[in-house]
């Protein structure tokens, strides 16, 4: 699916002396940065910086990790078939390698920007 947003080619930058707030978007499971475009877009509108990583950590439904050739992507990571998803515990157990993969990935950009 192919989105389309409103945008000024060379657009003159604001100026702003105390910055501009900053959003980190972080997508849901099986979502993409391309899945929160409208939002992402919306509240770019309003003023905001909106950063929309593509998590590498096998939750996105599809990601090309940095690095990869081209045309090599990362796909969803399946829950396991003995995965109990009734059992909260053993869902977070199960999730905690992404989660950590995540704040890993979150904490660069938060790095980078400050």
């Amino acid at each position: 699916v192919r989105t389309r947003h409103t945008v000024q080619s060379n657009a003159e930058i604001l100026q702003n002396d105390s910055g501009f707030p900053v959003i980190v978007f972080s997508h849901g499971l099986k979502g993409t940065c391309e899945t929160y475009s409208k939002t992402a877009a919306d509240l770019a509108s309003h003023g905001f910086i909106v950063i929309c990583p593509e998590h590498e950590d096998g939750t996105a439904a599809y990601c090309l990790p940095e690095g990869t050739p081209a045309g090599e992507f990362m796909h969803y990571v399946e829950d396991p078939p003995e995965l109990d998803i009734a059992d909260r515990y053993q869902v977070v157990d199960y999730r905690s390698s992404f989660l950590e993969k995540r704040k890993e990935e979150l904490t660069k950009i938060i790095s980078f920007i400050r």
